[in-house]
């Protein structure tokens, strides 16, 4: 995982690989949103958050090379965000 806050929202977790110890972290980032989510409804609040993955890498358009946002399926890495819904 690579956390990088230059230039970023506030609601930039990090940049994730596709190892399995990136999906690891990626997955008790969720774990915790979700009890955080438990909590909120638990103390009244109407508000949640969740957990968005954009797919980073290179996307190949003739000679130029651009980072673009891609289908997870195409992805070299992701950006996680959580946002409030």
């Amino acid at each position: 995982m690579h956390i990088d806050t230059r230039g970023r929202t506030d609601a930039y977790v990090g940049t994730f690989g596709l190892t399995e110890s990136d999906q690891n972290e990626l997955k008790q980032i969720r774990k915790m949103v979700t009890n955080l989510n438990k909590d909120l409804k638990e103390f009244g609040y109407h508000y949640r958050y969740y957990v968005k993955c954009q797919g980073r890498g290179p996307r190949r358009i003739g000679d130029r090379n651009y980072l673009h946002s891609l289908p997870l399926k195409y992805a070299k890495y992701m950006d996680a965000y959580i946002y409030r819904r």
